[in-house]
């Protein structure tokens, strides 16, 4: 996923920067008595080439500005791990394990189960910025005034796409709220917002438009 670097007051993350994932994603395998996650992938004769078959490449704090405190409050157990590494990737670029192929023995790229402990504890004790969760997908996002990671401390959502969800999805709530004969002002109470906007709503969903 990424490699943090430690300063004066724990680990950090850089703000910006690119990284891979497998589009295929991870899976543990046994090496020289340690666990290892390893690319489903890693062995294909054509792993390493120019065209990115076998990975993506992203930016993760731009994807997701919640992720070292998503980090920090992933479980340290295999199945958890895997997970987030199948989302974001693996943590370090630089270190090789051995493997088996039909031709012999290959080194692929690798991250420890050891390592991934190690760097979550470190990861949760350093979380120091502030976080809230998206109303929508309830993912952490950072709440700053930086222009690239972070968003005003009476945002909602994480962005834009989960604010225009969220919004369609109250709309529908509105709709079948009514549908059981429930009137706009207790919609209103309901969804805690004003009857004059429920009305909006279900005016939107009669005519098929967006609404207000």
């Amino acid at each position: 996923m990424v490699e943090l670097m430690r300063n004066g007051t724990g680990f950090v993350l850089p703000i910006a920067f690119s990284w891979k994932v497998a589009r295929a994603g991870y899976r543990w395998i046994d090496s020289k008595g340690k666990r290892f996650l390893c690319a489903v992938d890693a062995l294909q004769p054509d792993w390493h080439n120019m065209f990115d078959r076998y990975e993506r490449t992203y930016r993760p704090l731009g994807e997701r500005t919640g992720l070292f405190r998503e980090f920090g409050e992933l479980k340290p157990t295999e199945p958890d791990i895997l997970a987030f590494a199948n989302r974001s990737g693996l943590l370090k670029a630089i270190d090789y394990v051995e493997l088996h192929s039909k031709s012999g023995p290959v080194s692929v790229h690798g991250d420890s189960l050891q390592l991934w402990q190690e760097l979550q504890f470190s990861a949760a004790v350093g979380a120091l910025k502030t976080f809230n969760k998206c109303q929508q997908c309830l993912a952490p996002f950072e709440l700053s005034r930086d222009p690239q990671t972070g968003k005003r401390r009476d945002a909602r959502f994480c962005s834009a796409r989960c604010r225009v969800g969220h919004y369609r999805g109250r709309k529908e709530q509105a709709r079948r709220l009514n549908s059981t004969g429930m009137s706009a002002q207790q919609i209103a109470r309901e969804l805690n917002t004003t009857a004059g906007t429920v009305r909006g709503w279900l005016r939107s969903v009669e005519r098929g438009g967006p609404g207000r």
